[in-house]
């Protein structure tokens, strides 16, 4: 069952449902976004994973 906090920002790999989440606090989860995109990695086009620009 999904539950909703609006104080956390939690992220599971797509293709292990199981598996270990990364949580953030939604500042905190802003920040990484920034830093992933500074470093041009971003989202592949499907949404399965991540890629290198």
């Amino acid at each position: 069952m999904a539950e909703r906090h609006p104080d956390i920002v939690a992220v599971r790999d797509s293709k292990d449902r199981t598996g270990a989440a990364l949580i953030f606090a939604p500042q905190a989860w802003m920040i990484f976004l920034s830093a992933t995109r500074s470093a041009g990695i971003t989202p592949d086009r499907d949404g399965t994973g991540l890629r290198l620009s």
